[in-house]
């Protein structure tokens, strides 16, 4: 874990009017610093923003949804933070991040109530690439309300990793029962979870489908 000082995000904030590409990621940064960021006047083309790491929480994930700062941005990586329930929810609910094509939520100690929040949300729309892998506490009803959820506000959805989850044959169901809802989705990762019985089945309930990870370290391509 690096420490990038206040000192470097001042001069990051006030320095790079034409940035595109942020990468802060592995900085002990905290809700507080990420301030220099979003609150920035010249950061205003950001793209892509790493934030991997940076001790966020869900605070941290309140002030980059309140940013105008981030009404660019297309890929947003917060990996390894602690968002929770209400940080996905603020991201999910923010008027700023609605042009996000790729979300990387992994390991932010998100549950049902976090997924069902982004479910919801008809603001990421664009989005074809969303990881909510390692959220130990994602089960069965987080599952039903994003898979229903695919069908109308993730239709563009080409990759989705739900792997190392609370998941289990019961909310693997509700991949099968659903048909013309990932007509788009070309990867699903649903490995390290509970899921037995139904894993062989739901690739061939997903004809596009080219890559299926399942089980501890199984994979199907075609």
């Amino acid at each position: 874990m690096s420490s990038l000082t206040k000192a470097g995000l001042k001069y990051i904030s006030e320095s790079f009017a034409n940035l595109t590409d942020l990468g802060l990621y592995y900085n002990s940064i905290g809700d507080d610093d990420i301030r220099f960021i979003v609150d920035s006047k010249i950061l205003k083309n950001l793209k892509i923003l790493e934030l991997a790491n940076c001790e966020l929480h869900q605070e941290g994930a309140r002030l980059l949804s309140l940013s105008e700062n981030m009404k660019n941005l297309t890929k947003l990586n917060v990996m390894d933070n602690l968002f929770g329930d209400n940080g996905l929810k603020y991201i999910a609910d923010s008027l700023y991040l609605m042009n996000l094509t790729h979300l990387n939520a992994m390991r932010n100690d998100i549950g049902d109530k976090g997924i069902i929040a982004l479910s919801q949300s008809k603001n990421l729309s664009r989005l074809r690439f969303l990881s909510l892998m390692g959220n130990y506490r994602i089960g069965n009803e987080g599952v039903k309300s994003l898979v229903y959820a695919c069908g109308v506000n993730f239709q563009r959805l080409q990759i989705l990793e739900l792997g190392q989850n609370s998941i289990t044959d019961e909310g693997a169901k509700y991949f099968l029962h659903n048909d013309n809802i990932f007509n788009n989705l070309l990867e699903l990762d649903l490995s390290h979870t509970r899921i037995h019985e139904m894993q062989q089945k739901i690739p061939e309930k997903l004809p596009n489908l080219k890559i299926f990870s399942y089980g501890m370290n199984e994979v199907i391509k075609r």
